[in-house]
C-alpha cells in the first residue's frame, strides 16, 4: 500500500509519526534535528521509512552477538521497565549504588525516575539539583523518620528522667530497618514476587 499511497496520505503517515515522537519526548526527540529508531524489525520498513522520511540515513550494524548479550546485560532494566510497560506513570530505581547507575538508569527510563535518598541506605545522599543533573525526577528524602525515632525515644527518656529539654539524636539506619519491620516487607516482597 505504501507504493500505491498518495502525496496526501503520506503527508499523514509523516505527521502522525512525528506527533507521536513528540508526544513520547519532552524534546519532541528532536536533538539537533536527529531521530534515532534502534530497532531491529526496522529493516523490514525500509520502504515505509524512506517514502515517509526520503532524507532519512538508514545504517545497518552488525554486532558480535556476544558483545550485545553483555551490553544488554549492563543496562539496568530491572523489573520497573516492567511497570513502565504497565502504564506507571514513575520508576523507581531500588538501591543504586552509584551515581553512574542512577544516570544510567535514568537515561533509559522511559518515565521519570524516582529515587529514595536514605540517610545509611546504598544510594549515594544527594541534594536535589546533583539528582536533576543524573535525570531524577522525583526525590523522596527520609530524614524525618530517621530523626523522629530517636527523638521520639529520647523525649520519652527526657520526661522519664525529669530533663525534657535534652537534645535529640539520629537513629542508625540498621535500627530504623528493625523498628519498621523492613526485613518482614522484603520477605513478602519476595513471596509475592514484587
Amino acid at each position: 500500500a505504501v507504493g500505491t499511497a498518495d502525496a496526501a496520505t503520506v503527508a499523514g503517515w509523516r505527521s502522525a509519526y512525528l506527533e507521536a515522537l513528540k508526544a513520547a519526548r519532552p524534546d519532541g526527540g528532536l536533538n539537533g534535528g536527529l531521530v534515532t529508531d534502534k530497532r531491529p524489525d526496522n529493516f523490514l520498513h525500509i520502504g515505509l521509512i524512506k517514502t515517509l522520511f526520503p532524507d532519512a540515513k538508514i545504517l545497518h550494524t552488525v554486532r558480535d552477538p556476544i558483545d550485545t548479550a553483555l551490553s544488554n546485560w549492563f543496562l539496568h532494566l530491572d523489573r520497573s521497565m516492567a511497570y513502565a510497560a504497565a502504564g506507571a506513570d514513575l520508576l523507581f530505581f531500588e538501591a543504586s549504588e552509584t551515581n553512574e547507575e542512577l544516570r544510567d538508569f535514568c537515561a533509559i527510563s522511559p518515565k521519570p525516575a524516582m529515587v529514595n535518598m536514605v540517610p545509611g541506605g546504598k544510594t549515594p545522599m544527594l541534594p536535589p539539583a546533583a539528582l536533576a543533573a543524573l535525570g531524577a525526577r522525583v526525590a523522596l528524602y527520609n530524614p524525618t523518620l530517621f530523626a523522629a525515632i530517636p527523638a521520639m525515644q529520647h523525649a520519652l527518656a527526657a520526661l522519664r528522667d525529669g530533663d525534657p529539654l535534652a537534645p535529640p539524636v539520629l537513629a542508625e539506619f540498621a535500627e530504623v530497618c528493625q523498628l519498621t519491620g523492613a526485613a518482614e516487607y522484603q520477605r513478602l516482597a519476595e513471596h509475592y514476587g514484587v
